[in-house]
């Protein structure tokens, strides 16, 4: 089974948060998302979550 993680970064003042401009797939293209992908074998979520973020 395949485990994926989305997080979301915000400024301290929660004024601002970090998301990504969808490329694919081509219907999402133009949408907002949060930070995330795919949690890779043997890895924490926690791990992923700050792969993804670098």
């Amino acid at each position: 089974m395949k485990h994926y993680v989305t997080g979301f970064l915000f400024t301290k003042d929660f004024k601002h948060v970090v998301l990504i401009k969808k490329l694919n797939p081509e219907w999402q293209r133009g949408l907002f998302n949060g930070v995330g992908g795919k949690v890779e074998e043997n890895e924490k979520p926690c791990d992923a979550m700050s792969r993804e973020f670098k």
